[in-house]
């Protein structure tokens, strides 16, 4: 999610918030900032597959390896939109 703002109706990007929500009901956590990180390569992950850099099958088993979010932690749920 991006940090938006504006000045004189000139509207800018300040930053970006990695999320963990539910695509239906958008209720969801912020992830932290090493969280962050695992979900960008996770995204890069899945963008190479797309493009074809690499394979479905090592994409997949590298999400699946992927240490996302930690189940210790206790989080707080928000609703996005």
């Amino acid at each position: 999610m991006e940090k938006r703002g504006h000045i004189y109706f000139v509207p800018f990007t300040y930053g970006t918030d990695f999320w963990m929500a539910c695509e239906v009901c958008k209720v969801g956590f912020e992830l932290t900032p090493a969280e962050s990180d695992v979900a960008k390569e996770v995204i890069k992950m899945i963008e190479d597959a797309r493009k074809g850099k690499i394979s479905s099958d090592e994409a997949t088993k590298f999400i699946a390896e992927a240490k996302l979010f930690d189940p210790e932690r206790t989080v707080q749920l928000k609703r996005l939109a």
